[in-house]
């Protein structure tokens, strides 16, 4: 469970018996959710604002590869033209 055993809950059980009041504790239970809820509502908004700027990552270097195709097939070209007129002039 969570990645501990059965002793460190024990403990973690005590020390939070031993400082927290148990009248106190539904409420600072609540609190805690309350936390854990928040953190993982941040943590999820970051995961997504990562996903996005990938995204738009991989978009933009999908149209920067094609206009990089679409500039080496220009040059290809023009070294054809230029070429083709040199010979025709020799």
């Amino acid at each position: 469970m969570f990645g501990i055993g059965i002793w460190e809950f024990i403990a973690i059980l005590f020390v939070v018996i031993v400082f927290i009041n148990p009248k106190d504790l539904p409420k600072t239970m609540y609190k805690l959710a309350k936390l854990y809820r928040k953190g993982w509502e941040y943590h999820h908004k970051i995961l997504k604002m990562i996903n996005s700027a990938e995204e738009e990552l991989k978009y933009s270097l999908n149209i920067h590869d094609s206009m990089l195709e679409h500039d080496t097939k220009s040059v290809i070209e023009t070294e054809n033209v230029i070429e083709t007129k040199h010979k025709e002039s020799n």
